[in-house]
This record gives structure tokens, sequence and C-alpha cells, in this order.
């Protein structure tokens, strides 16, 4: 295990096994320690599948108490760009970007945030990331409060991107908190595809479209259901440069 830490550069953690075709679980917490904010970087003489679940009762900069999990897939490999749709710095949402260098030399990384309809023009910043190191950007720092943000990262080096975000979310009777973190798309694409997605009961479903060219985007929307089948297609128009936020229900 390889871990590009905030406070203290890489540490590194080796002699752990997996025997064959089983599953070992390793907690961070006593292979690293304690109080690191930390990405890792996990390597194996046979391939293997890795994943992270977090659980937190995070107090947030705001004391909200949030309690929840979240778990994502590793990266098989670095890319030099990552995109994410989603991002908000309304109340009760705490938006955060993660950005790992494994690379034994310091990385330069350009965002390019790109905000909702009439919240502003995009707003650029450039982060350097020491070798060996993690570094953590908290969004409404950079953009403000009280938007909804995209953003495109991109480097001359190999990076990871990871956004995590902890809310206490509150809309149409619904009240819910916890948290949810994705690693970054590496580039866009014509089409996207979610085989998930729920309107019944107390289950609210947005949609989160980023817009990173020059050019207004056409989108169309086809839901496929499982009570109905095919619905008819939806259209929408995507500004230059925004972000749009459709709820599905």
């Amino acid at each position: 295990f390889r871990f590009q830490t905030q406070e203290a550069g890489e540490q590194v953690r080796t002699g752990y096994e997996v025997p064959a075709r089983s599953r070992r679980t390793f907690k961070v917490n006593e292979v690293l320690g304690a109080d690191y904010q930390a990405s890792l970087a996990v390597e194996s003489t046979s391939p293997i599948v890795a994943e992270r679940p977090m659980y937190f009762d995070y107090m947030g900069t705001g004391a909200y108490h949030w309690e929840g999990g979240h778990c994502v897939m590793g990266a098989t490999a670095l890319s030099k760009e990552y995109y994410f749709a989603e991002g908000t710095t309304r109340p009760g949402f705490e938006g955060w970007i993660t950005l790992q260098n494994p690379n034994n030399y310091a990385i330069t990384v350009d965002a390019d945030y790109q905000l909702g309809a009439g919240q502003g023009d995009p707003v650029q910043y450039v982060y350097e990331v020491a070798a060996g190191f993690r570094r953590t950007v908290f969004l409404p720092d950079e953009v403000g409060w009280n938007k909804d943000v995209s953003v495109k990262l991109s480097s001359d080096d190999g990076f990871l991107a990871e956004r995590p975000m902890y809310f206490d979310y509150s809309c149409g009777g619904l009240e819910v908190q916890g948290g949810h973190c994705v690693i970054g798309a590496d580039l866009p694409a014509s089409e996207w595809l979610f085989a998930e997605g729920y309107t019944g009961g107390a289950f609210q479903e947005w949609l989160c479209l980023q817009n990173p060219e020059n050019t207004a985007a056409e989108v169309e929307i086809t839901y496929y259901t499982q009570e109905e089948g095919e619905l008819p297609a939806r259209q929408v128009t995507i500004p230059a440069l925004t972000r749009v936020t459709l709820i599905v229900n």
C-alpha cells in the first residue's frame, strides 16, 4: 500500500497477502494510522479487484454531525483529465475535490469550474500537488456559496481526482443526510447510460449535465422503464460552459 497523505507525503506499508480465490479486508485506520487525509495506490503481484468503503460520523465545517457511508471501485490507471458534472455549495451541502499525485515529482492541475445558469461565469484555478502528496479542495472556497457547480480538471501529468460530498438534503418533504463519493470521468462522451433510477415512494432522482465545450449541447434523454418500457424522448439544451440540473421525477 502506497499512501499519499496530505500531512506527511507518501507512506508505504508492505507485507500483506490475499490468499488464492479469496477476499481480505484491511482497515486503513490501522494499516496507515490515525488522523491522515490519504490517497492510496494498491500494488499487487497478481491481478486483483479493490474497492474502498468508508463509514463516517462527520461533523463537517458547520457541526452537522452527518452519519453514513459510501464506496467506490478504484481506478486502474491515472488520467490527465477528469470531469465532474455534480457539485453544489447550497446550504446543507459540503462538496470537496481530492487530488492524488502518486508520482515522484510535483504536478500542476488546472481547474475550470462551470456554474449553473445565471450563477456566474466559469472560474479557473491552478493547484500544485507535491510528489507523493494528496491535496483537498473545498468547493465553496473556490466558487462561493449557493452555486451548482461542475468542474474540469486537467494536467500535463497523470493524476487521480475524486469528489466526496456530504449533505443534509431537504426537498419536497424528503429529508435525508449522508454522503457519497465518485471518481471523475476521464473524458466527455456523446452517450451516457444509467441502469438504475426510481421515482416512486420517498425517492428523488436528479440528472446533472455538464457542458465543458464552447458551444451549446443539444441533449436527448430517453427513459427505459420497468413499468411501461421506453418513454418518449425529452430534449434539453445546455449552454456552453455551464451545468444544468434536471429532476427526473
